[in-house]
Order: C-alpha cells, then sequence, then structure tokens
C-alpha cells in the first residue's frame, strides 16, 4: 500500500481522502491527504469527532464520492455541520429514487439546494463517481444566490455523464462531528451501496475536468514528434479554379495554409556548435572542468559543465527542442567502456539565484531531454559518435528565453571509473513544433 501523504489524488487543496482500492471497509478511515488525520471506522461508515474544524469551510469546497450502487439504495455520502447552527452540509442519496440532493440548512430547517439524478443507474449495481464543488458566484445579486455550485455525475459502467448547475447561499461557520457514508457517528442513514473512495477539497474550485482526471479516466498523453511542416503548393495560374465561377474556396485555402507554414522557416537550431578546442574530462569527479564551470545539477547524480551554457530565445510557437551530442570516450587501460549519461536541462533561469538575471525570483522551472551511450570511441581526433537525447519541454522566463546547460553522469561498468575519458565534440539544440 503506498505510503500515506504520497497519493497522487491527494493534492494541496485535499482536506480528506481515502480510497479502498479492493481492500477492507475500514481501509476508507485512514486518510491519504497531507493532514494523515485518520477516521474512525464504523461497520459501513467512518468519522471524525466534533469539531473536525480543517471541514469549517464557507466558500470553496468539493466533495467527491466513488461507489457501486442500484437505484434502491439509499443513505447519506457526507453529513457535516448542524442544521440548527444553519452549518449543514451534506449530499443524501435516494430520498427521491436514483438522485443525489445537497443538503444545506437555512433558519434552523434543513433545505435541498440542488438535485441531480444519476445517469441511467437502473436495478443492477453499477460505478459512479459524484461531485459537488461549489464557489462564490460571481455573478451574485444577494444572499440567496451568494454562491454557485456544481453536481457532476459519470456512470462509470455505462460510460454516461450529467450535470447540474444552481446558486444558493452561503454556508455559515460550525462545527460537528464530520461523516462519510452515514448521517452520524452511530451510523444513522447508512449508505446501502458499496464506497470506493472519498475526497474533501477546499480552498478553490475543483473542475470536472480534474475530477473526470483523478477518478475517471486519464487523457492519453500526446504523441510527442517533432515534425516540421513543408510549404503547402500554390494553385498555378492556369488551373480552371482560378476562372470566374469556379469555387475560390480550394484556392484562398492553400494560399492561407502556405502562408501559415511559411513561419516555421524561422525554426532553425538556437545552439549548433562545433567546438574545436576540445577538452578531456576525468572520469573521477569529471577532473578537468575549473570549478566554476561545474554546478549541482537539479538532480544531484549529474554536474552540470558551464562551458557548455547558453541563454537563448525561443520562437514563441516553438513548444519543444529537439537535442543531440556528439560524445567521445574512451579508457586509458581496460578495455570495458563506461556508459555516460548525458542530460540537457532546459531551465527559466539559472539553477542558483543571480542577480539582476531575467526572473531570478522566480521558482527555478526545470525540463530535461536525456540520454546514455556506453560504446568505447578512442582518443583519436575523428573519433566519437551522436547521442539523441529526444525532445523535450521548453522552460521559457518572463522573456521568452531559456537556459540550457548540458550536465553528465558517469556510470561506472569498469570498476575503475577513473580511467575513463570524455569530450564533447558538438551540440545542437533546434526548437521544433508538435504536430
Amino acid at each position: 500500500m503506498a505510503t500515506q501523504g504520497s497519493q497522487t489524488n491527494a493534492k494541496d487543496s485535499t482536506l480528506y481522502y481515502a480510497e479502498r482500492a479492493g481492500g477492507a471497509f475500514s481501509v476508507l478511515a485512514t486518510d491519504l491527504s497531507q493532514y494523515l488525520d485518520n477516521q474512525t471506522a464504523g461497520a459501513s461508515w467512518t468519522y471524525e469527532s466534533s469539531p473536525a474544524s480543517r471541514f469549517n469551510v464557507t466558500d470553496y469546497w468539493c466533495v467527491e464520492v466513488e461507489f457501486d450502487c442500484d437505484n434502491t439504495d439509499t443513505g447519506r455520502f457526507v453529513n457535516y455541520g448542524t442544521t440548527a447552527g444553519n452549518s449543514a452540509l451534506a449530499l443524501r442519496y435516494g430520498n427521491t429514487t436514483g438522485t443525489v440532493d445537497a443538503i444545506m440548512s437555512s433558519g434552523g430547517v434543513a433545505t435541498v439546494v440542488g438535485q441531480l439524478a444519476l445517469p441511467d443507474v437502473s436495478g443492477s449495481d453499477q460505478r459512479f463517481v459524484f461531485a459537488w464543488a461549489s464557489e462564490p458566484n460571481p455573478f451574485t445579486t444577494g444572499a440567496a444566490d451568494a454562491m454557485r455550485s456544481e453536481m457532476r455525475a459519470w456512470n462509470i459502467t455505462a460510460g454516461t455523464y450529467a450535470q447540474s448547475v444552481f446558486t444558493h447561499y452561503a454556508r455559515t461557520a460550525g462545527t460537528s462531528d464530520f461523516v462519510w457514508w452515514a448521517n452520524s457517528t452511530a451510523g444513522t442513514n447508512a449508505f446501502t451501496g458499496t464506497p470506493h473512495m472519498c475526497r474533501f477539497s477546499a480552498g478553490r474550485f475543483i473542475t470536472a475536468t480534474e475530477t473526470h482526471e483523478d477518478f475517471v479516466a486519464t487523457t492519453s498523453a500526446p504523441t510527442i514528434t517533432g515534425q516540421t511542416r513543408i510549404e503547402f503548393p500554390m494553385v498555378d495560374r492556369a488551373c480552371a479554379l482560378l476562372e470566374p465561377g469556379e469555387l475560390a474556396g480550394p484556392v484562398l485555402a492553400m494560399g492561407a495554409a502556405s502562408v501559415r507554414d511559411n513561419g516555421l522557416r524561422t525554426l532553425s537550431p538556437i545552439v549548433n556548435e562545433n567546438f574545436q578546442e576540445l577538452t578531456t574530462y576525468s572520469g573521477s569527479g569529471l577532473t578537468g572542468a575549473p570549478t566554476q564551470w561545474s554546478r549541482a545539477a537539479p538532480d544531484p547524480l549529474y554536474t552540470m559543465l558551464g562551458a557548455y551554457l547558453y541563454y537563448r530565445p525561443v520562437p514563441a510557437f516553438a513548444d519543444r527542442l529537439k537535442v543531440r551530442v556528439n560524445v567521445q570516450q574512451w579508457r586509458t587501460s581496460g578495455a570495458t567502456a563506461d556508459r555516460v549519461h548525458l542530460r540537457v536541462y532546459s531551465m527559466n533561469r539559472p539553477p542558483q539565484p543571480v542577480e539582476d538575471v531575467v526572473d531570478d525570483n522566480e521558482a527555478l522551472r526545470v525540463q530535461q531531454a536525456s540520454g546514455s551511450i556506453a560504446t568505447s570511441h578512442g582518443s583519436g581526433s575523428a573519433a566519437g559518435g551522436w547521442v539523441d537525447l529526444g525532445i523535450m519541454p521548453i522552460a521559457r522566463n518572463s522573456e521568452g528565453a531559456t537556459w540550457l546547460v548540458l550536465a553528465v553522469r558517469i556510470e561506472d561498468l569498469s570498476g575503475a571509473v577513473a580511467n575513463n575519458r570524455l569530450r564533447i565534440n558538438a551540440i545542437t539544440i533546434e526548437p521544433v513544433l508538435t504536430e
């Protein structure tokens, strides 16, 4: 089981997060958020005894639950606050068949402020994800519509979705027992379906997209090809498409495409270095590099070589950098080559703060491309080989430029890394546009 507080879905805004993952119901009493504040497990509900102050939110909140149910199940998903104190905050299922009620309180009376029927709920158990997210209403006209809420429901089994958007009054601050899957610490109105996950968040608005990515399905990463476009062919003047009465659409479209694609001609390399005076580095601590050249990389296993440090503007429409390095390695004794790991970093500023550098007070953002080679090239002046480090995102500063630097790590495969020798013959870094 994963360590508490390290879950991907436990974020800075998460006040409580638990997932069952096929285990016993009692696992839902284990808090996987950064609070690590476990609850008490009942037979089919969990709770934190009053005051449970961290849940005492009045503006931004989001309750998310995952469960199995059919249209005959009933019970509470969550219950907090008191009706008498106008601080009630609850989700109830099945009071109306197949429907979830968002409950708050006003004037000492529990009130349903919003409803949403589960999509395609039936007489058989299906898997659902449900969320209630609330935020201050930017278009409020008074206390009655001070808040804007969205209720969302995904039927995982059927692949369907439903949503309800509504306004309501703000929650009054107040504490009580906080209960998941029932109405009280004694298990009153316990949910009769099967709970799988619960998360309570505060401080920001959780969108439907975020809930979907976290609990329904993660969007596949795009395929990064780094291809560049070629010029679109123009229509010949003799073509009949240019004659009166012919469709003008293809002509104009082809011309517009050509003008747009011609802009890609500016995507020439921003680093294209072929070094004539080569520094030889020893594998033992990369000696040979002046002290001022060597700096700690974002990864402590790597050493940044300041001789290969660049500050370059990047065309605004490029979104990736394609990196290749020509490297030469050999040994002064022994036949087994070591493995040289190469990494080029793209950074919005130098890794160590430097005064009077653009964005010197900004948080360091780093992207990287990596590759390695274990070939022994010999010490000849024409030796070496290209290593394709692949395509990486760009970490720009506020002026659209990036800091680029080569970092190296030598993996000892020979048992005597001090006998390794290394040279950097060339570096090319080319901006590309993802297709």
